[in-house]
């Protein structure tokens, strides 16, 4: 999709969470005398190296088309993973829109992915509600797979555990919506909001308690995509 894009005469960004770690060795330097590659069909990269991780994060940097990726490793903002890859996307997006081009940029924060850092400046944000309690929480369901019927009850332990994951994954999305306010006041800003589709999604689903589940089955994270086409 990106070369097709680029060909397309789109400038590409791509910030955040590229790939899973075992698929990053080719974009990410191995130190900082060495280089990595650009993925294809990218103008613009910030590629996470590894692809866990919250704050003080070391990136595959990329400033050129068909170019290198160089270390990376910002102090800005905390060093805060989700800060760092929002302030690329604007900055992207204000220089591609002034320099007159169309762009597609895809932004893929690592919240809320344990171990679910809050911010800094959200740290202490009061989140009063703990897991969501689904008919599914903590019942057992023995006709599921082994991992699933054989789990035991969960404990006050526990429950008190799974909600302090929950208050802060929500906390580190209060870093996500940051991005996602910034991109529409820019466009709003350059006066091409309605020009641009903005897409906002996630991979899988998390348990927090369903079939007794701890945290640590199925991790989400959340992607969104803006594609801005000029009009003529």
């Amino acid at each position: 999709m990106f070369p097709q894009l680029h060909d397309a005469g789109y400038r590409v960004g791509l910030f955040g969470k590229h790939l899973n770690n075992g698929g990053m060795q080719t974009y990410c330097p191995k130190n900082k005398h060495s280089f990595g590659t650009m993925p294809k069909g990218i103008d613009k990269y910030l590629g996470m190296c590894p692809d866990t991780c919250y704050e003080n994060c070391v990136y595959a940097k990329g400033e050129h088309y068909g170019g290198q990726t160089k270390w990376y490793q910002p102090t800005k903002h905390a060093g805060y993973h989700t800060a760092v890859i929002g302030n690329r996307t604007i900055q992207f997006i204000q220089d591609t829109v002034h320099a007159g081009h169309p762009f597609f940029v895809y932004v893929a924060p690592h919240a809320p992915h344990l171990p679910a850092t809050p911010a800094p400046w959200y740290m202490d944000t009061p989140i009063h509600q703990g897991v969501l309690k689904t008919p599914r929480y903590n019942i057992s369901s023995p006709n599921k797979h082994w991992m699933v019927s054989q789990q035991p009850p969960l404990t006050k332990q526990d429950e008190k555990e799974l909600d302090g994951i929950f208050q802060n994954r929500t906390r580190t999305l209060l870093s996500v919506d940051d991005i996602v306010f910034a991109v529409v006041e820019t466009c709003q800003q350059l006066n091409i909001l309605n020009n641009t589709y903005i897409i906002y999604t996630s991979d899988h689903g998390f348990h927090l308690g369903d079939y007794r589940l701890g945290a640590f089955c199925i991790s989400s994270y959340y992607l969104f995509c803006c594609l801005y086409h000029e009009i003529y």
